[in-house]
């Protein structure tokens, strides 16, 4: 069993991919590659016959449409801290939104709704993914579709539910 996990990017435009083999005790590293692009990972997966199982992947459509397309059946996730920028990107939070939270915690644990940009930090503290996607799905039935930076996170939400909710099934058994 394999796991291929994308590190974050670094400024020279390359991104560290690592391959993980399952074994009793865990999962052990086996190999680190550099890619520099979508080019670069096809030739890596078409020169490289791994049998993947899972990929750990940051925000990046060609490298999870050319996983996709070498492995049919890999279940990806995306990275919960990309996932996280990507909200707080995409809804405008800034630094000075940490210490509001610190004060909202206590109301959203005695279960008021809290504040929209509560969601992503409550929506990872949740246990599997069905309760993460219903919780979602309730998430969305409070929100104001006029707002542009709500609109564009629910579309990426959309677009990458099924990786974004395998974090759940994965969160327990990842290197």
């Amino acid at each position: 069993m394999y796991l291929l996990k994308q590190l974050s990017s670094n400024e020279k435009k390359k991104d560290r991919m690592e391959l993980y083999e399952k074994c009793t005790t865990g999962w052990i590293l086996k190999e680190g590659y550099w890619v520099t692009g979508a080019q670069s990972f096809y030739q890596l997966l078409s020169q490289y016959p791994f049998q993947l199982n899972y990929a750990i992947l940051q925000i990046n459509q060609p490298y999870r449409n050319l996983l996709y397309h070498f492995y049919p059946h890999l279940k990806i996730m995306l990275d919960k801290e990309a996932v996280i920028k990507e909200f707080e990107k995409r809804v405008g939070i800034t630094r000075c939104f940490y210490e509001e939270v610190a004060v909202s915690l206590q109301s959203v644990m005695q279960g008021a709704t809290g504040d929209i940009r509560l969601f992503i930090y409550d929506f990872y503290h949740l246990s599997s993914p069905k309760d993460a996607f219903m919780f979602y799905e309730n998430w969305q039935l409070q929100l104001n579709l006029k707002e542009k930076s709500v609109i564009s996170f629910v579309r990426f939400m959309e677009y990458y539910l099924e990786e974004i909710l395998n974090y759940f099934e994965m969160s327990n058994c990842l290197p």
